[in-house]
């Protein structure tokens, strides 16, 4: 399905939908949501995809990483569930962070949460509280072809975009 047709769809299934965006005006949401006393924000800045997660007046983590180089995986185009899945690393620990739309929900369409690893082994995953997922679908894809790297369904990767 086009882009541009399942954003319209998209756009009627998330009319009346809570927001809880806690990226700054500045910043274009990836996700934002509560989880529990905690928020989860992945926002894009300029050139840079920011990771926080902790209460909003003081986060516990903060983790920033060039558009460029950040580790995105897009959805692949089948199934009733849009999704897309983004990972910032800090060390030995990787934070997979998951957006999902159910385009067969009205009640409940968007969703997200995060999968913390340790050297590869999961070691906690959380889920956004019901009804509090914002979602930007396609924000880093978006991102990423500003910067001329398009996905590549041959691959699995992004590299330069054909002209």
């Amino acid at each position: 399905m086009h882009r541009t047709r399942v954003a319209t769809t998209l756009t009627a299934l998330l009319v009346g939908s809570a927001v809880f965006a806690d990226c700054p005006v500045d910043q274009e949401v990836v996700l934002s949501c509560q989880i529990g006393a905690k928020d989860l924000d992945l926002c894009i800045a300029g050139d840079q995809v920011v990771y926080r997660f902790g209460p909003t007046d003081a986060p516990e983590l903060q983790l920033l990483a060039p558009v460029q180089t950040v580790q995105h995986q897009p959805w692949g185009g089948a199934g009733h569930n849009i999704w897309e899945n983004v990972t910032m690393t800090n060390g030995a620990y990787s934070y997979e962070v998951h957006i999902s739309v159910d385009r067969m929900s009205k009640e409940h369409p968007t969703s997200g949460g995060v999968t913390v690893y340790k050297d590869g082994a999961d070691i906690a995953s959380l889920a956004c509280d019901r009804d509090t997922a914002d979602i930007g679908l396609w924000a880093i894809a978006d991102a990423k072809e500003r910067l001329g790297l398009c996905w590549r369904n041959d691959t699995f990767r992004y590299d330069k975009c054909e002209e």
